[in-house]
């Protein structure tokens, strides 16, 4: 069956919609990777807006009712998938729920492939020589094209052995600062900085570091690798560039 329902044009009148919709999240945080294009709560959030705008006084309690039962599944969902809980959630107003829930949301789901690319890409940017010192020195075809094109030997190695780097990356301990400071780009990006925020003020708590990992599976990770590939060949001007315009289109996904 297909839950990737689209919302955008429905109030949620009923207990009905918002079922189809809690069906579609769970869905996305079963395989975020898969459905990383959707963005549930934003649709939610507009609705209810709406509705909330457009309402007489006699449907209010009704209403609420199914924002609040929106908002605690939610909240479950970050909980159940990902060990990350929201302990001042109650106290805020609905437009700062909203805020927190969706930003976030977009943080561990829509920006998945972004965060982990640019993750593994950064670790493997600031520990390369300690990477290299350990993976064996291929004399393969794939690494003598490598050398002939790359005058960096410690990003050869690790190019030719890209898969089993990725590996032991997932395979180590980090705690949350660690994490949100690897998957930060070069520019700023308004999700990563909007979660390390609420880290630090405690709004959000939980370290999801394991579960994130745990949700990306072994297709996702053949994923990962082209991209950091080819992301690291973007460092090197002798690359083509139908090279380049492949990695900028992964990269905007």
């Amino acid at each position: 069956m297909n839950y990737e329902v689209k919302f955008d044009d429905e109030i949620f009148l009923s207990d009905v919609p918002l079922s189809l919709l809690k069906t579609s999240l769970k869905k996305q945080f079963d395989d975020p990777w898969e459905y990383k294009k959707r963005d549930y709560i934003q649709s939610f959030v507009d609705n209810y807006n709406y509705k909330k705008d457009n309402m007489t006084e006699d449907d209010t309690e009704d209403l609420e009712l199914l924002h609040d039962q929106f908002v605690s599944y939610v909240v479950k969902l970050f909980s159940t998938y990902l060990g990350v809980g929201f302990p001042t959630i109650e106290d805020m107003d609905d437009d700062s729920q909203h805020e927190l829930l969706e930003i976030t949301y977009r943080f561990f789901i829509n920006n998945v492939k972004k965060n982990i690319v640019t993750f593994v890409y950064n670790y493997i940017d600031q520990n390369k020589t300690e990477l290299s010192e350990v993976l064996p020195k291929k004399k393969d075809i794939t690494t003598m094209n490598f050398k002939g094109e790359i005058p960096d030997d410690d990003i050869v190695v690790i190019l030719s052995n890209l898969s089993d780097v990725i590996t032991h990356i997932f395979s180590q301990e980090y705690n949350v600062d660690e994490f949100l400071e690897l998957c930060e780009k070069d520019s700023t990006c308004a999700e990563t900085e909007f979660v390390k925020d609420k880290y630090n003020s405690f709004d959000i708590t939980g370290n999801f570091i394991e579960n994130y990992f745990q949700m990306i599976s072994e297709y996702d990770k053949v994923e990962i690798e082209s991209s950091v590939r080819r992301k690291i060949l973007k460092r090197f001007p002798q690359r083509t560039q139908s090279d380049i315009k492949t990695i900028d289109s992964d990269e905007n996904e």
